[in-house]
C-alpha cells in the first residue's frame, strides 16, 4: 500500500535474514500479494485499498517438525509463537509509524489481529 506521508527513498529489502552466520533462524521476505488473498483480505477490511498490498512472509526454522503433534513440538511452538506475536506487533506499529496499513495473522487462531480486537 502507499504509504500516507513521504518515507526516505532506500533500495526495498526484499530478504532479510537473522540468525547465526552458520545456521539461518529466521527468513523474512516481501512478496506481492496473492489476487486470492486480497479479495479475502479487501472483505475483512472493506475500508483499506488493496490493490498494492504486499505481504510480508516470515519463516522461523524450528528444532521440532510442527507437522505432527508431540510434547516437544508444542512447548517449542509456544515459545517461538509467542515471540513470533511480539515481533509482529512491533513491526506492525514501526510500518504504522510511517503511515502505511499493516496487520499480521496470529498463528494461534489463524486470524488477523485487527479482525480479533474488534470482536
Amino acid at each position: 500500500m502507499q504509504p500516507k506521508k513521504d518515507v526516505a527513498e532506500k533500495q526495498p529489502v526484499s530478504e532479510l535474514k537473522a540468525g547465526d552466520v552458520g545456521e539461518k533462524t529466521i527468513e523474512l521476505k516481501a512478496v506481492n500479494c496473492p489476487d486470492s488473498m486480497k479479495k479475502k483480505v479487501g472483505e475483512l477490511f472493506p475500508n483499506q485499498n488493496v490493490d498494492t498490498l504486499s505481504v510480508l512472509n516470515v519463516t522461523q526454522k524450528t528444532k521440532n517438525d510442527m507437522s505432527a503433534w508431540n510434547a516437544n513440538m508444542e512447548i517449542e511452538w509456544m515459545a517461538v509463537s509467542s515471540g513470533f506475536v511480539d515481533s509482529a506487533i512491533a513491526a506492525c506499529n514501526a510500518l504504522k509509524s510511517f503511515g502505511y496499513w499493516a496487520d499480521f495473522i496470529d498463528p494461534s487462531s489463524g486470524r488477523p489481529v485487527s479482525f480479533i480486537c474488534m470482536l
